[in-house]
């Protein structure tokens, strides 16, 4: 391999990684939302059993969300990490905040995962009920026992007696429903439960964030997003009597149904005129009743966020398989989990997320200090030769066939006779790729960064960095178009991407050196729109790589004179 074919690979490398920066991440999350979200409710998916019929009128007149919280018929709910309540109209979850976690950083607006439908709101919200003769219509009023906290009755008039106890600790909640037949006859019942989302159904446009729905079933992993939808108009069902759960998930957040007995899973969407509605369900099977009998099913719904120490205690107490895998750690999990968890641990060590970012990236370069220092020694030798090849160029500059194959054998017995391998420069590089990939993806879907402030001006390390140097940080009356807000810590990061790439061989091709020379341009305005704490990673990662590289030559040099 002649240093042509090195730096072709080399170019093909940086150009992947570029591809897969920008039209994984970049360029989705740039491109126009689309306009699904509507202001008023639209009828419920239909469903194959009989019993899961509209919810919400779509000719329904909205109102104020405030209004529609404050009219009775609710039941209060409250623990260390949730507030809302539950509507006994249908017996309707439907009210749900996160007491921890705000919109914006003044914290004034808690996090709202739960909204009741016909409001000025887009809804989302979650029904626990069965199926069959006699069983509870969607508008049931359901009476809250004053002597059992938490229990909630409803008699049909066909002699079914339907009990639902609800228990909830922090961020789950578990239903017992009970149905207990007081008839003569045998009545076929299956118990169920949907979560119904307005609008689209995933809340982040990045592709290396899924959100959408995620669950487990049969040991085996399945996420669906709005594109996926898109070539399943019958939407999506499991087989019957499968195990596990499913629910929706978003950036940061997840709601999840958790039955415990063998149901089927089902996810499915409607569009109308009035806009777009998602629905994820499960339903057991129909089985009968006899007369002075009492069936029981017992679920569970997890409200929070994705948080890895709150998931991995729910999947160790319910035993659910899987249930780590809310938090999308994508590809390289086997890579990204470990690292996740080491820069959860840091943070939790320092207090500063800031802090956990730049102490993991120390680490993961010492990791990969071997493999990063045989890629350097060998661009640094290949730098040295570079001299002598550009004489072996200019003596064989002709471009007859033969004059070229003599180039080619001359260069490679330089390189053999100074013991260097071309390829050792590019292998390395590729090794160390999952890894880099890794760490990019867990400061993406990371908790901590949301709202975790930076030494300096930047308030939140998982929003871009607004310091915009166009119009001198805002003290210049300039609306700057959108591909023109760029900070300080994108040019940083620029900066010094070029600086490390100083160190590498130059090209000889022109159009390697003109792709070498715009890359750190391309990478200001790739970084621009993207959280300020990648920006922050990588510039730190460059100027650790420039260190390590200044180390290498300053030994390599010790060694020359030895």
């Amino acid at each position: 391999m002649h240093d042509d074919t090195r730096n072709m690979t080399t170019a093909v490398i940086l150009s992947m990684v570029f591809l897969l920066v920008y039209y994984g991440y970049v360029a989705p999350m740039l491109a126009p939302a689309k306009n699904d979200q509507v202001t008023q409710s639209v009828s419920q998916i239909p469903s194959q059993n009989v019993g899961l019929d509209p919810l919400a009128n779509a000719a329904t007149p909205v109102r104020p969300l405030q209004d529609v919280l404050s009219e009775g018929n609710r039941f209060p709910i409250e623990t260390a990490g949730l507030k809302g309540s539950l509507s006994l109209s249908g017996l309707l979850l439907d009210d749900m905040i996160l007491k921890n976690f705000f919109t914006e950083l003044d914290g004034k607006e808690p996090v709202r995962l739960l909204t009741p439908p016909q409001t000025d709101k887009p809804d989302t919200f979650l029904r626990i009920g069965w199926l069959g003769e006699g069983a509870p219509p969607r508008d049931a009023l359901w009476t809250a026992d004053a002597k059992k906290p938490n229990h909630f009755t409803w008699t049909s008039p066909e002699g079914l007696v339907f009990t639902t106890i609800l228990s909830v600790k922090n961020h789950l909640l578990t239903l017992q429903q009970s149905v207990h037949n007081i008839s003569p006859k045998t009545l076929e019942i299956a118990p169920f439960a949907l979560l119904s989302r307005q609008g689209p159904l995933s809340d982040h446009t990045g592709h290396l964030v899924t959100t959408g729905a995620v669950g487990a079933f049969d040991g085996t992993l399945v996420t669906k997003n709005d594109s996926d939808l898109d070539d399943m108009p019958q939407g999506f069902s499991s087989s019957d009597g499968s195990k596990g759960w499913l629910g929706l998930a978003q950036h940061y957040w997840f709601t999840g149904l958790i039955p415990e007995g063998p149901v089927q899973f089902r996810l499915r969407r409607q569009t109308e005129a009035t806009g777009l509605r998602h629905q994820i369900d499960y339903v057991a099977k129909m089985s009968p009743l006899l007369s002075g009998r009492t069936q029981t099913f017992t679920s569970h719904v997890f409200i929070g966020p994705k948080d890895v120490a709150l998931l991995a205690e729910t999947q160790k107490k319910l035993n659910i398989p899987l249930f780590d895998r809310v938090i999308d750690y994508g590809t390289f999990y086997f890579i990204t989990k470990p690292l996740f968890a080491l820069l959860h641990w840091l943070y939790q060590q320092t207090g500063t997320m800031g802090a956990a970012i730049l102490l993991l990236t120390v680490i993961v370069r010492l990791l990969m200090f071997p493999l990063a220092n045989k890629s350097y020694q060998s661009m640094n030798k290949m730098k040295d030769l570079q001299p002598r090849v550009d004489e072996l160029k200019a003596r064989y500059s002709g471009t007859a066939t033969e004059e070229r194959l003599q180039l080619s054998q001359e260069v490679m017995k330089l390189y053999k006779e100074n013991k260097v391998n071309p390829a050792s420069g590019c292998l390395p590089m590729l090794l160390q790729l999952p890894v880099f990939l890794a760490m990019y993806k867990i400061l993406v879907i990371s908790l901590d960064m949301r709202h975790a402030p930076f030494w300096g001006w930047i308030p939140d390390l998982s929003a871009p960095d607004t310091a915009y140097i166009l119009n001198a940080f805002g003290h210049l009356p300039i609306d700057l178009p959108s591909f023109l807000h760029i900070g300080v810590w994108p040019i940083l990061m620029g900066i010094s991407m070029y600086i490390s790439q100083l160190f590498n061989p130059k090209p000889t091709d022109k159009t390697q050196v003109i792709l070498m020379n715009t890359m750190p341009i391309m990478m200001v305005f790739i970084a621009a729109p993207l959280p300020a704490g990648l920006a922050i990673y990588w510039t730190w990662s460059n100027l650790l790589s420039i260190l390590q590289q200044l180390y290498i030559k300053k030994t390599a040099k010790a060694t020359k004179k030895i």
